[in-house]
């Protein structure tokens, strides 16, 4: 097999796994994608079964779409870059705000040859009631295809994790170990 395949299939198999987490836990999610050209929406989408945990999402590669679709201001844009931790962070802000979804991904980067030393630089984030968790990656010099699932994986295992530890703390909230603040 192919290491493309390989990454393909294990790309497919956490996307069935988010799924499976935010069924479990009644979370639903939104993606916001621009390096990924939205590879990440078809994996979510196309697991059959769970699919109904994924609302959507939007693939705003150039800064006009981003501007255009989420509100990310040019200035921010200007300043940061759009690969960047702010702008990723804003990304998932905004696409989570725009839905009722209660978990949002974004990812932006650079794969595929560009002929300059940024190719293989990502940045992920996930946005969710208590904030935004963000991770930066350097995938090395990738061609455009493995960089999709490269960064495909680390964003569905971030999303992963996430829904993870939500379950845990919903679990251990119902046997009442966690007391959970209400007023």
């Amino acid at each position: 097999m192919r290491p493309v395949e390989e990454g393909e299939r294990l790309a497919f198999r956490l996307a069935k796994d988010v799924l499976q987490a935010a069924d479990i836990t009644g979370v639903s999610l939104v993606t916001a994608e621009s390096c990924t050209g939205g590879y990440i929406a078809s994996l979510l989408a196309g697991v059959e079964g769970l699919s109904h945990q994924y609302e959507g999402g939007v693939v705003v590669y150039s800064d006009q779409t981003k501007i255009a679709l989420l509100g990310i201001s040019p200035e921010a844009l200007s300043r940061h870059g759009a690969v960047s931790r702010e702008i990723v962070s804003e990304m998932a802000v905004r696409i989570r705000g725009l839905t009722s979804a209660q978990l949002a991904l974004a990812v932006s980067g650079n794969t595929g040859p560009r002929g300059e030393a940024e190719n293989g630089r990502v940045h992920i984030a996930v946005a969710d009631t208590s904030g935004v968790q963000h991770r930066y990656y350097e995938l090395g010099d990738v061609d455009r295809d493995e960089g999709r699932w490269l960064v495909a994986i680390q964003a569905l295992d971030m999303l992963l994790q996430t829904l993870t530890a939500t379950e845990r703390q919903a679990s251990r909230r119902e046997a009442g170990v966690l007391k959970q603040d209400v007023g």
